[in-house]
């Protein structure tokens, strides 16, 4: 009964006053391995002919509910977030704009529980999960006295489409790092279990940040090699040091970057941020002074304009410069 009502909670709000706009619940991960780090984003998308008027912020924060072998269940955030005003009342968004709604509620249980400790999040139990989301606009009644509402605002309740997961255990050394971790009460991504099991795709996951450049804007990355700041320094995890991290700048920045990149695409061929690693190897060589070989490897991924890195890639080599 407790799971029916969660359910009939979430599934009786959605509506709203206007069209077009919609809730989207996306992943880029619907198969991952027990404990791998979750990509779950929320996007408002005006998917109508017209433009729409939104406030953002000044509503409930965004809800979230996971579908298990108990039913559906409530999310909840690991940090107390309150809701803020947004400094501009209403936000005007064009045919096909989208806006990035959050955060969602990060603890998520794989099942029922009578008590705290006896609930483990999802993604460490392997299984087939579902999610929706839901989220509130606030409308005229709730803005301050004297603020008028557009002829094209957009308020009310959306409740979002429903998204699926996979949590998969993992197999060989894989499953090596995850059994060292779950013996030590540690993660398959600490920086132990990195040093430990090198080839896995748990330290490929956690290698990631200190190499992909996909977040960057292209004109950036070219400005800050013109003015020889790409390669300043870093700091990067490195297994031969006693503390684990080097500081590096220049040619050995850019070679830590390279030689990471191209053992994690050795040994994970298939992953699917194998092209963005790709990327980061074109441009690093170019920063680090070998234009000729970081142009090539770009400008085979600008062949195909259609993918986020190659419309990247695209974009950079057409900025000018190195």
């Amino acid at each position: 009964m407790r799971s029916l009502v969660v359910a009939t909670a979430f599934l009786a709000t959605g509506w709203a006053f206007g069209a077009g706009v919609d809730l989207e619940l996306r992943s880029a991960k619907p198969q991952q391995l027990a404990l791998e780090p979750v990509d779950l984003q929320l996007l408002l998308v005006n998917h109508g002919a017209g433009p729409v008027s939104v406030v953002l912020q000044s509503a409930s924060l965004p809800r979230l509910r996971i579908q298990t072998n108990d039913g559906w269940l409530n999310c909840k955030s690991s940090l107390a977030v309150c809701a803020g005003v947004s400094e501009h009342r209403w936000t005007r968004m064009a045919p096909g704009a989208e806006v990035r709604l959050g955060p969602l509620p990060d603890i998520c249980p794989s099942r029922m529980g009578e008590t705290h400790r006896e609930v483990k999040d999802w993604v460490g139990i392997p299984g087939h999960y579902v999610f929706q989301a839901e989220t509130r606009l606030a409308g005229p009644a709730e803005l301050p006295d004297g603020v008028a509402t557009p002829n094209d605002a957009f308020t009310g309740a959306l409740t979002s489409n429903l998204l699926s997961i996979d949590v998969n255990e993992p197999s060989g050394v894989d499953a090596q790092s995850l059994t060292w971790a779950r013996e030590h009460n540690d993660s398959p991504l600490s920086w132990s279990a990195v040093k430990l099991f090198p080839s896995s795709y748990y330290a490929a996951l956690a290698l990631l940040p200190y190499i992909d450049i996909g977040k960057a804007d292209p004109g950036k990355v070219k400005t800050e090699i013109e003015r020889g700041r790409f390669l300043a320094w870093g700091s990067v995890p490195d297994s031969d040091t006693p503390d684990g991290w080097a500081s590096l700048s220049g040619s050995e920045l850019a070679g830590w970057r390279i030689e990471r990149a191209e053992r994690i695409l050795r040994d994970h061929p298939k992953a699917p941020f194998a092209q963005w690693l790709k990327l980061a190897i074109g441009v690093n060589q170019i920063a680090a002074g070998k234009g000729s070989d970081g142009r090539k490897q770009l400008r085979e991924l600008a062949n195909r304009p259609e993918t986020p890195e190659g419309a990247w890639a695209k974009e950079f080599l057409g900025a000018g410069g190195p």
